[in-house]
């Protein structure tokens, strides 16, 4: 029987390439939408709380976004990134 590799050894890449990588689809987003995105694909789970923070600290290296309210008499927003970085 031969064994399997584990990828153990591969790096692990940061939440904030993780949420560039979902939203350069440019569709809009939620912050739930975005942990699920980053469970799914890069099996690491992450609060809705650090998916907020990585959006705030794409901002800041250039990477824009914009929200817009999920639904009438919702504070909850969706994001999508702008065009042109």
């Amino acid at each position: 029987m031969t064994q399997l590799e584990l990828p153990l050894n591969q790096p692990k890449m940061p939440v904030r390439l993780m949420v560039l990588e979902a939203m350069s689809d440019r569709r809009w987003w939620r912050l739930e939408g975005l942990a699920a995105y980053c469970r799914d694909r890069h099996d690491k789970w992450v609060s809705d709380a650090t998916i907020s923070a990585r959006l705030r600290e794409l901002s800041a290296q250039g990477h824009r976004h914009e929200t817009r309210p999920r639904g009438k008499g919702s504070h909850a927003v969706e994001y999508r990134l702008v065009e042109g970085k």
